[in-house]
């Protein structure tokens, strides 16, 4: 589910339910009027958000109290740090932390749903966690093993679809973030106003893409993980990157997809959501008055901005790919890059 929420936390709450087939967003009108006086809650059903799955109406209800029961800190400081005739500095600094736990869940959900990355719930964990199974290296051929129900090693007797025994799963963290914020400098110099705004979010864990199989076409694209994949006996102490399959491989063990579905969904397959970015920079300059008055106008200025421009920091782990692209669920445009000049005149 998603949450929106008007007014102030410290206000009486009040929770608002969407009818069938809009969002949680049709019940603003009604919490613009009461955001004054409470805290008003708009959650939107797994329905009608992209990347998430609808269970039940039970499953809804455990959201809604994981939701109530979670609990934060929003900080937010601003400085003035040089203030002089031709020279100002100013800092915006915004932190918000949130925590929450499931303390009590009765529910049959299957393995498959606790690791593939959207994220679910167990007791004692954060409301929308992901799960790995347990990997436990590559055999003498290349092939991934896994830490079963059971407690053996085995590459295929994995039961995805099993509710009950999740003994072998290993919990790696929420998949929404616990810490974000902002940082932002402005700096003032006679004409000239120089913007520097990075943001940051840390706390969360994100599936990679599940891009291993026992079986690739011509049309497959390669990533760069299988530059460092098992090519000759021995190298499975080496790297923990599979063997293509041979042809003979998928004859001879049955079910060996498992295998590298299992490894898709395994810990190794895991990487930090944390980033920082630079979120934008910008210069502009104000022309002088008597400038701009010779040119018959009243106000006359340039700026050059970059939005989105790098960056500053992420997981390894992702190659180059951006975190944020990665909660969306892998299906919405990336972040692009702004580049942007602006000439503002006033008459």
């Amino acid at each position: 589910m998603k949450f929106k929420t008007l007014g102030n936390r410290n206000a009486p709450a009040v929770l608002f339910f969407h009818a069938m087939g809009v969002t949680g967003e049709s019940s603003e009108p009604v919490a613009n009027y009461l955001q004054d006086r409470y805290f008003c809650i708009l959650p939107t059903s797994t329905v009608y958000c992209k990347g998430q799955k609808y269970v039940s109406k039970a499953d809804e209800v455990r959201q809604v109290e994981e939701y109530l029961k979670s609990q934060g800190v929003e900080l937010s400081l601003f400085t003035r740090n040089i203030e002089r005739k031709d020279f100002k500095w100013q800092t915006n600094f915004i932190f918000a932390w949130m925590d929450n736990e499931v303390t009590k869940l009765k529910t049959m959900t299957r393995m498959i749903d606790y690791i593939t990355g959207t994220g679910y719930s167990m007791e004692g964990t954060p409301r929308g966690s992901l799960f790995s199974l347990k990997f436990k290296g590559l055999n003498e051929m290349g092939i991934p093993t896994f830490l079963a129900a059971d407690g053996s090693i085995t590459s295929t007797n994995i039961q995805f679809q099993e509710t009950v025994n999740m003994s072998n799963l290993v919990y790696e963290g929420p998949v929404d973030p616990t810490i974000t914020g902002s940082l932002g400098n402005i700096f003032k110099w006679k004409g000239f106003t120089l913007n520097v705004f990075m943001t940051y979010s840390f706390g969360n864990v994100v599936r990679l893409d599940p891009i291993f199989s026992n079986g690739y076409s011509d049309l497959t694209a390669m990533p760069r993980e299988f530059a460092n994949r098992y090519l000759n006996p021995g190298d499975e102490r080496r790297t923990n990157v599979p063997v293509i399959a041979s042809t003979r491989q998928n004859n001879d063990i049955s079910n060996l997809y498992v295998a590298y579905s299992a490894y898709n969904y395994s810990d190794v397959r895991v990487a930090k959501g944390d980033f920082i970015r630079m979120k934008e920079i910008s210069l502009s300059y104000d022309f002088p008055q008597s400038v701009s008055s010779k040119l018959r106008m009243s106000g006359l200025s340039l700026k050059f901005q970059a939005t989105n421009p790098f960056l500053i920091y992420s997981d390894k782990k992702l190659q180059g790919q951006d975190p944020e692209f990665f909660n969306t669920g892998g299906v919405a445009v990336p972040m692009p890059k702004q580049f942007t000049l602006t000439l503002r005149v006033s008459f």
